[in-house]
């Protein structure tokens, strides 16, 4: 029986959308394996091989395929940091040669995709399926015990709130400074300081954010002073200082910052949400909250983002200010939510049909993956597998753990809302490594 390796980077991101592919893989005779990719990166000559989905093809992400393939394994892919991205500069930065020259599969999550795929790497046009991205998926289910609940706790104890999200990861990074984001960048392959496009690119990314982080502040301030009975809920991105956004609203009195990875669950609990080009803002959208885009300026990274095509978009945070308000004023009309021409019109970006399933589309790819693996070593084999070390520590723990009950806590919403039937066992085989299989 073949097993399949589902590797996640941020389970707060990803985890949900890997449980339902799973659930489409369990039914068609699959084991799955959904594994923090350091584990897979540790354990992979151990492994029986199998079929696995990295979440990212850089220049890191390509080196472990190299690896994993040269260990038997079938190597395919789904690029989450494009999840919402259309820019090809910035698409340019996500796709490493030497991952494209070893993947068996890439899931596209549009035609753009696609056919940028298509420009820049010929060779694979044969390995490329225009699936969508399971996080879609989770939209779709999003009124699931996991989230709605959630919410509705939120609106009892908030009452109506305005939700932040704000994405400034480059000025303001979860470890120090912008250089240090920068040195991240490099050491994945992502930029080369040596490159005057990289570095162009870059610098106008911070000069994009800046802007952004200006008219955040001054939304904050402005309604702060205009409406200051109404609760805004400020949700810095996971890759920024939750401290710096503390210290900056604390004289607000109306504005609370939370440090809270669920965002589906804020995003049906608030009655509108702003954003600055983040995919919180498509997420937010295809949820049927009112979403604001703000747009400060002239720079190409506002267009070169999905959420933009489908929110409300206003240049200033003082405009921002008066459209919330009126938003939220009895007897003034509410913001329009997404409609289904705009919906229409996100296709060729995000492939999304109510007909079925993206995590069922791979699923059949994977399914057709699974007759050319001739496996060396029987699945059973990890049910064996010991735990010698911890493997998660620091920011990959922050980013990646996940309880054994947290994750059967969610596999059961999963299993209610596709109305799975079938009886699986969850093992826990590593830290936020679980073994599922048909019992």
């Amino acid at each position: 029986m073949t097993v399949l390796y589902l590797l996640v980077e941020e389970s707060f991101r990803e985890l949900a959308s890997r449980q339902i592919i799973a659930a489409d893989c369990l039914s068609k005779g699959l084991q799955v394996v959904i594994a923090q990719q350091w584990w897979f990166s540790d354990r992979m000559a151990d492994l029986p091989p199998g079929i696995v989905l990295f979440k990212g093809n850089n220049r890191t992400q390509g080196t472990l395929m190299q690896a994993a393939k040269n260990h038997g394994h079938l190597i395919t892919s789904i690029e989450e940091e494009a999840f919402g991205v259309t820019f090809e500069a910035e698409l340019a930065t996500m796709f490493s040669p030497n991952a494209m020259d070893v993947v068996d599969m890439v899931f596209a999550q549009g035609t753009k995709h696609r056919d940028f795929l298509a420009k820049r790497f010929a060779a694979i046009n044969d390995r490329v399926v225009v699936t969508g991205n399971p996080r879609t998926d989770v939209i779709s289910l999003s009124g699931g015990a996991a989230f709605k609940e959630k919410a509705e706790n939120l609106r009892r104890e908030i009452g109506d709130f305005v939700l932040v999200n704000t994405n400034s990861g480059a000025i303001n990074p979860y470890d120090i400074d912008t250089y240090s984001h920068f040195m991240r960048c490099k050491s994945v392959g992502v930029l080369s300081s040596s490159d005057p496009a990289d570095m162009s690119r870059f610098e106008s990314l911070l000069a994009w954010e800046h802007l952004n982080l200006r008219e955040i502040c001054r939304f904050l301030r402005i309604f702060a002073k205009q409406h200051p009975q109404v609760p805004v809920i400020l949700r810095p991105h996971p890759a920024e200082n939750v401290g710096r956004w503390e210290k900056a609203c604390d004289p607000l009195s109306n504005v609370t910052v939370v440090n809270d990875t669920n965002h589906i669950a804020w995003m049906l609990a608030a009655r509108v949400m702003l954003h600055t080009g983040c995919t919180t803002g498509l997420e937010g959208a295809l949820l049927g909250t009112p979403v604001i885009g703000i747009c400060p300026g002239e720079n190409d990274w506002h267009d070169g983002f999905i959420s933009n095509l489908v929110s409300h978009v206003y240049r200033t945070g003082a405009e921002v200010s008066d459209v919330v308000g009126d938003h939220l004023s009895p007897g003034k009309p509410d913001l329009a939510r997404l409609s289904s021409e705009a919906l229409e019109r996100l296709q060729p970006s995000l492939y999304v049909q109510s007909s079925q399933r993206s995590s069922a589309r791979i699923a059949e790819v994977f399914g057709e993956l699974a007759t050319r693996l001739v496996a060396a070593r029987s699945t059973s084999d990890l049910d064996h597998l010991a735990v010698t070390r911890s493997w998660l520590d620091g920011r990959r723990y922050d980013k990646a753990f996940v309880s054994l009950d947290d994750f059967q806590r969610l596999w059961a919403s999963v299993e209610k809302s596709l109305n799975f039937r079938q009886a699986v066992s969850v093992k826990e085989i590593a830290p936020a490594v679980f073994f599922m299989k048909i019992a």
